[in-house]
């Protein structure tokens, strides 16, 4: 059975829900902005690990748009 969830990354999982239950690192900052705008993007992407290793996310080994559209990032899933 996955860890539970703090309250940052249960708004992390509420993003990844919304956009679908895939996304890049940076699409996730966008959904969680949209509804949390007071949410540094600093305090989002670290919770993508803590996820991965408590089973609730993990890679899915493709790329997406990452921020500015010149570089990609890794797409994560919800398991």
């Amino acid at each position: 059975m996955a860890a539970k969830a703090g309250r940052m990354e249960r708004i992390v999982l509420d993003a990844f829900r919304d956009m679908g239950g895939a996304a890049t690192a940076y699409q996730i900052v966008i959904a969680v902005q949209r509804s949390h705008p007071d949410i540094d993007s600093n305090t989002i992407t670290p919770r993508m690990r803590p996820l991965e290793r408590k089973g609730l996310i993990e890679r899915t080994g493709r790329k997406g748009p990452g921020r500015g559209g010149l570089r990609t990032q890794m797409i994560w899933r919800m398991i």
